[in-house]
C-alpha cells in the first residue's frame, strides 16, 4: 500500500453540530492556530450541522459548513428496566459523521467534536499516517470545567495566553474516560492497543465502507461501535496510537445546555444494549 507525502496529505476534520456555536467557535479557532503553528497545509474543516436555533458560518476559507435539511430519527424504544420513550428529531451524530465522510476530500479523515479544543501541535498529529505503517491516531482527551469555559468563551480574553496556560496544567485536569481496549473483548483498559475513542485520524483507504451506525441515538457508543467494525475490518494486523503528550491532545469543554437531546438515560441503555447484541 501506497500511503501519502506528508507534504501532499491531504487532511480532512470532520466536526458534527448542533447548538454548539460558542464552542464550535473556539475549537475552529484552536484548530486554525494548531494548523498555522505546525505548518501543515491542504487541511479543510467539515462543519456538518443538523437543526441548530442559529446555523454556523464559516469565515476560514478552510471551513466548509454542511446543512443537513432531513428530518431526524423519530419513534419509539422500550430498555430493559422498562422505560418507555417516544423521541422525534433526536440527534443522530452518526448520519453527520456519515454524512461527512461521503463529502471529504482528505486522504486522511480525523473525528473530532465541536465542544473540543485542540492543542499547539495537534494538527501534526494525522501526519503520522503518513508516514508510520498503522492504522489509527488517536487523542488523550481531559476536561475543561465549565468555570473555566466561560473564561474561554470571553471575548476580552487573551485566547493565546490563556490556551498556553492550560495545557501546561494538562495533566491536572479530570481524563476523559478512554476506551482503548478490545473491542472483541469489551475490554478498556489503557495497556490494551488503542483503538481509540471518539477523537481519532484515520487513512480514508483504511476506513473504506466503514461507516457509523445510524441507530445509535443521542450521546454514547457508536465511536465504539465503530471500533469494533475496524477490529472486525483489520483483525491482529491493526495498528495504533496515542499521543498523551499536552500540546498533540485536547480537552472537552464541560457545559449543561441541551443535554435532554444528547445525554437521555434511555437512549444511553438503548445504545449500550445495542453495541452489546441485547437488540436488533
Amino acid at each position: 500500500m501506497s500511503y501519502p507525502k506528508q507534504n501532499d496529505m491531504h487532511h480532512t476534520i470532520i466536526i458534527p453540530h448542533r447548538n454548539r456555536n460558542r464552542h464550535l467557535e473556539l475549537c475552529l479557532w484552536s484548530i486554525a492556530r494548531s494548523i498555522e503553528a505546525v505548518g501543515v497545509r491542504h487541511v479543510e474543516v467539515l462543519v456538518v450541522e443538523h437543526g441548530s436555533d442559529v446555523k454556523p458560518t464559516a469565515t476560514d476559507r478552510r471551513v466548509r459548513v454542511i446543512v443537513d435539511e432531513r428530518p431526524m430519527p423519530a419513534g419509539t424504544i422500550t430498555t430493559r428496566i422498562g422505560t418507555v420513550k417516544h423521541y422525534e428529531n433526536a440527534f443522530c451524530k452518526s448520519r453527520l459523521l456519515n454524512l461527512g465522510i461521503e463529502q471529504a476530500q482528505g486522504d486522511v479523515i480525523t473525528i473530532l467534536d465541536a465542544d473540543a479544543v485542540v492543542g499547539l501541535m495537534w494538527a501534526s498529529g494525522a501526519t503520522l499516517l503518513s508516514r508510520v505503517n498503522i492504522h489509527r491516531v488517536c487523542y488523550r482527551v481531559r476536561y475543561i470545567e465549565k468555570g473555566e469555559v466561560a473564561g474561554l468563551l470571553n471575548a476580552e480574553v487573551d485566547r493565546d495566553e490563556e490556551f498556553n496556560r492550560l495545557f501546561r496544567q494538562y495533566d491536572r485536569h479530570c481524563l476523559a474516560w478512554e476506551a482503548y481496549g478490545h473491542p472483541a473483548k469489551n475490554a478498556f483498559d489503557s495497556h490494551a492497543q488503542p483503538w481509540g475513542n471518539s477523537q481519532f485520524s484515520m487513512r480514508r483507504s483504511d476506513i473504506g465502507d466503514l461507516r457509523f451506525d445510524e441507530r445509535y441515538i443521542g450521546k454514547g457508543l457508536e465511536d465504539i461501535d465503530f471500533n469494533r467494525q475496524v477490529y472486525e475490518k483489520l483483525g491482529v494486523a491493526f495498528r495504533g496510537v496515542i499521543f498523551t503528550q499536552p500540546d498533540y491532545a485536547m480537552f472537552h469543554l464541560r457545559h449543561d445546555y441541551d443535554q435532554d437531546r444528547w445525554s437521555d438515560p434511555a437512549f444511553q441503555i438503548a445504545n449500550c444494549d445495542r453495541y452489546n447484541g441485547r437488540l436488533e
